[in-house]
């Protein structure tokens, strides 16, 4: 199966016409090619999330399309995590929780490049840099401020965001979408305290099925998520196509 459709946000932020397509399964180029015309669209920008298949790589490739990263899908595994720093309650809140004016957006800098500094925007060359950090300061001012995410956990130092992480659920399973520290408060534990919050949120609402995407090539946040009771569960290829 594949889906080819526009993406609205993308599109704004990279100021074009932005098309997503996912291929599950296997898929050739001719298949491709079908479903991309049958849109009958121009698209400027392609970015395909793919099943890791030598196919679906084939294709992509005879299409002009780019390899930028591989994405890892892991599942938690459901055993106890490492224990990680007790963070006290004053510290670690949830953005339902946070009176009003009590963190605004000026006092979310650096966030946004933790998260974004080894995505895929931030490899392709093509993408221009600044765009890129915008993408992901929308994306965490609108977890925080916008609904974008079902709750938002929190460490404070001080009157600073120290470190964040984003929770939401989608067809009754519970994913990781943002988890970033600042690198001033990385090494604390901070990140480990995040996730077991996240995971104790999943619990509560009886989710039991919880992942969580990473770069595959960022092997920190690879050995934090296999240390902490989450087991590669699928493995994805992203590739960019730019027609200008």
């Amino acid at each position: 199966m594949a889906l080819f459709s526009r993406e609205k946000f993308d599109s704004e932020i990279f100021k074009c016409n932005v098309y997503k397509l996912f291929l599950h399964e296997k898929n050739s180029e001719s298949d491709i090619l079908r479903l991309i015309n049958a849109a009958d669209v121009k698209p400027e920008m392609i970015f395909c999330i793919a099943d890791f298949y030598r196919e679906n790589i084939m294709a992509l490739e005879k299409l002009g399309f780019s390899l930028v990263s591989i994405r890892n899908i892991y599942k938690y595994s459901g055993s106890e995590n490492k224990k990680s720093a007790k963070i006290p309650a004053y510290n670690m809140v949830a953005n339902s929780q946070l009176k009003s004016g009590e963190i605004n957006k000026e006092s979310l800098p650096g966030l946004a490049m933790v998260v974004g500094e080894t995505s895929r925007f931030f490899k392709d060359e093509k993408i221009d840099r600044k765009l890129a950090i915008n993408f992901y300061e929308i994306w965490v001012n609108n977890s925080f401020f916008a609904g974008y995410a079902d709750e938002v956990y929190i460490i404070k130092e001080a009157d600073e965001v120290a470190g964040f992480c984003s929770v939401k659920i989608k067809d009754k399973s519970g994913y990781i979408d943002l988890i970033g520290v600042k690198g001033k408060y990385q090494g604390k534990g901070y990140g480990g305290a995040l996730l077991e919050k996240a995971i104790d949120y999943f619990k509560k609402k009886n989710i039991t099925e919880i992942f969580v995407i990473t770069e595959g090539e960022n092997v920190p946040a690879n050995a934090f998520y296999q240390k902490n009771g989450f087991i590669l569960n699928k493995i994805e290829l992203a590739y960019h196509k730019h027609y200008k």
